[in-house]
């Protein structure tokens, strides 16, 4: 029997959602004072994945800017802000 793989997925665009809100009281900026919170909660999660799981294959996926098929289907998915 052969070994078990693992193939871990994320959904890029929830993870970085997640983050940012996560990270929003600790106010983590550079020197030129933008926000780097969501970026650090996003990588740090990715990286804590990977150390923990050792997974054998490993996907990041976003959704394309603009309309997808999930519009089509439930018009009132997403926002426009």
């Amino acid at each position: 029997m052969a070994d078990k793989q693992t193939l871990v997925l994320i959904d890029g665009h929830a993870l970085a959602f997640r983050s940012f809100y996560a990270m929003m009281r600790q106010r983590m900026t550079n020197s030129q004072g933008e926000e780097l919170g969501a970026v650090y909660g996003f990588a740090t999660t990715l990286v804590r994945i990977l150390d923990e799981e050792k997974p054998d294959y490993f996907a990041v996926a976003f959704d394309p800017p603009g309309p997808t098929f999930r519009h089509e289907q439930y018009p009132q998915y997403g926002f426009d802000g």
